[in-house]
């Protein structure tokens, strides 16, 4: 009976002992299975749009630049239904280019960081516009001390329109530069860019308006003519029907209640016509818009106009919304473009457009 005991004792002792190991050897066969888990979910939360920044400062931090651009075009697969983060994305993936001395792509993910700050505006808090506008200028310089006076004017102009205020912006630079420096990037007055349709994120112009009836045959970029040799966007329209307007342009953000500015367009068309330039505002706190239509042109070489916008447009407005009974501050302008007059069918071509101080640009 002893006997009995022991031998049963003995086999469930033996029992335990296996499953025990039975035990080790599956837990030890799942970790590598858990950790593989854990890391693909690590991987899929560093590429969220709510945590992919955090990850991507961190790697900037350290200098790991291919990094950065991999957290940042991950952020962008993983948020397709959504782009509160695109201007966030090209800003960082720009810094991280520039820490990579690719200063060509550097530029391009700038300038697609204001082209997407400008049309989502209330996606960019200040603080980023306070960043882009630092990184920009850095990049600006170092283009400038590479006597790469073009690339460095783009640099500029990207920091001082997405920065939100450019006409403060372009004042501050233009004391801040050297008389050297001044003369190579602006042989005659400062200025930024406000548009170009060379740049590689160049658009054709958009419809804002059309009630004249026309259809558009043409609209593209035109590399072949402008004053600056610098391209331009071209419209062939058809003849108007009836009586409105046909306005085509470009969205921008122009805040008027600042530093006085001037804007400067330079036009050309095909058939004689009262073409002009349109002006839209909007003024977030009112929920109201309005426009402005100037047709006022100079003649230059080989047929181009060139229209400056010069006045105040901060006490307009003001004078405007006090007569039509809204408040008028906090606007800025929001597109800017060509307006049509009614008449026969007509190409339109629409060059490099400036913003100039308006106490120092030549008349």
């Amino acid at each position: 009976m002893a006997e009995q005991i022991i031998e049963s004792e003995c086999k469930i002792g033996l029992s335990r002992a296996k499953v025990a190991l039975l035990w080790v050897l599956l837990t030890a066969a799942l970790v590598p299975g858990i950790l593989l888990i854990r890391s693909l979910a690590l991987e899929v939360t560093q590429y969220q749009v709510s945590t992919f920044e955090s990850y991507a400062r961190d790697a900037l931090a350290k200098g790991d630049y291919a990094r950065v651009i991999e957290l940042c075009t991950g952020a962008l697969k993983t948020g397709v239904n959504r782009s509160d983060h695109w201007g966030k994305v090209h800003l960082l993936r720009a810094q991280a280019h520039a820490g990579m001395k690719e200063l060509p792509q550097s530029l391009e993910e700038l300038e697609a960081a204001v082209e997407f700050w400008t049309s989502k505006y209330y996606f960019a808090t200040d603080e980023d516009r306070a960043e882009l506008a630092q990184f920009g200028t850095g990049l600006g310089r170092m283009y400038l001390d590479g006597r790469s006076t073009a690339e460095a004017l783009r640099a500029f102009s990207a920091a001082g329109m997405g920065s939100g205020k450019p006409a403060d912006y372009l004042e501050r630079l233009a004391a801040e530069l050297e008389p050297g420096q001044k003369s190579a990037l602006w042989p005659e007055a400062p200025f930024l860019i406000v548009k170009s349709f060379a740049n590689p994120q160049a658009k054709p112009l958009e419809k804002m308006v059309e009630e004249q009836g026309r259809n558009v045959s043409e609209n593209r970029l035109d590399s072949e003519h402008s004053p600056g040799g610098s391209g331009s966007a071209v419209l062939a329209v058809s003849a108007s029907t009836q009586a409105g307007r046909s306005w085509f342009g470009v969205p921008v953000y122009l805040p008027v209640f600042e530093r006085p500015f001037l804007l400067r367009l330079y036009a050309k068309q095909q058939e004689a016509s009262d073409l002009g330039v349109f002006l839209t505002y909007w003024f977030e706190s009112s929920r109201k818009s309005a426009s402005t239509v100037d047709l006022k042109a100079d003649p230059i070489a080989d047929g181009w106009m060139r229209f400056d916008i010069r006045r105040n447009f901060a006490q307009e407005r003001l004078a405007e919304g006090d007569q039509q009974g809204y408040m008028a501050t906090g606007g800025f302008i929001n597109s800017l473009g060509l307006s049509l007059g009614a008449g026969p069918a007509n190409r339109v071509w629409l060059d490099r457009i400036e913003l100039l101080l308006s106490d120092t640009a030549s008349s």
